[in-house]
C-alpha cells in the first residue's frame, strides 16, 4: 500500500488557482519555521502530500485550495479572512471546518472535539480530513495518533452518511491499519 501512496503523491497536476493556494500556504508555513516532525523536511511536503491524495479522487478545485492550506489557521498567523483575500471564501470555509479550535479541545479534549466536528463538516472538509489522515498515519504517526485516526474512522463509518470519495480514502486508511 505504501507504494501505492507514492504513486498518488507523483501523479498530481495542479492548475493555477491550486498552485497559488500552494505557494501562499508555502509562503506561510516557510515563515513560522516548521518542519514535519522527525524527518526535519520543510513542513509544505505535507499540504502537498494531503493534496495530491485527493488530487487522485477529484478534480475538485476548491478542496485541492484547500487541502494546500488546510494547517494554516491552526499552525502560522493566517487567519480565515486573510484566506478569503488571497485565494477565495469557499476554500477558507473548508479550511475552516477543518481546523480544531483550541478553546473546544480544551472544554471537550482533542478526540471528542475532532468527533464533534466530524458530525457536522461538509463533504468537502471530511474528504480533506480522511486524506489529512491518510498523509499522517503513513508519515510516522505515534502510537497515540494512530490509535486517533483509527477511532475517528470508525466514528465517521457509524456516524456520517459516506459518499463514494469517502468510502474510498477510508478503504485506503483501513489497509494502513494492517500494514504500518
Amino acid at each position: 500500500m505504501l507504494l501505492k501512496l507514492e504513486e498518488i503523491y507523483n501523479k498530481a497536476n495542479y492548475s493555477d488557482e491550486e498552485n497559488r493556494a500552494r505557494d501562499f500556504a508555502k509562503i506561510y508555513h516557510d515563515a513560522s519555521g516548521a518542519t514535519r516532525r522527525g524527518s526535519g523536511d520543510p513542513y509544505i511536503v505535507h499540504p502537498e502530500g494531503v493534496a495530491s491524495i485527493l488530487k487522485a479522487f477529484t478534480n475538485d478545485e476548491i478542496l485541492i485550495q484547500a487541502a494546500f492550506m488546510h494547517d494554516l489557521i491552526e499552525d502560522t498567523p493566517v487567519d480565515y479572512d486573510q484566506i478569503v483575500d488571497e485565494i477565495n471564501e469557499e476554500s477558507a470555509d473548508i479550511v475552516n471546518e477543518v481546523s480544531t479550535i483550541e478553546d473546544e479541545k480544551k472544554r471537550f479534549g482533542k478526540q471528542n472535539a475532532i468527533d464533534r466536528e466530524l458530525l457536522i463538516m461538509s463533504d468537502r472538509a471530511l474528504s480533506l480530513k480522511l486524506a489529512d489522515n491518510i498523509y499522517n498515519y503513513s508519515d510516522k504517526a505515534g502510537k497515540d495518533q494512530k490509535e486517533r485516526i483509527r477511532h475517528h474512522v470508525a466514528f465517521i463509518k457509524e456516524n456520517r452518511k459516506l459518499k463514494k470519495i469517502h468510502k474510498e480514502l477510508i478503504e485506503i486508511l483501513e489497509s494502513l491499519f494492517e500494514y504500518i
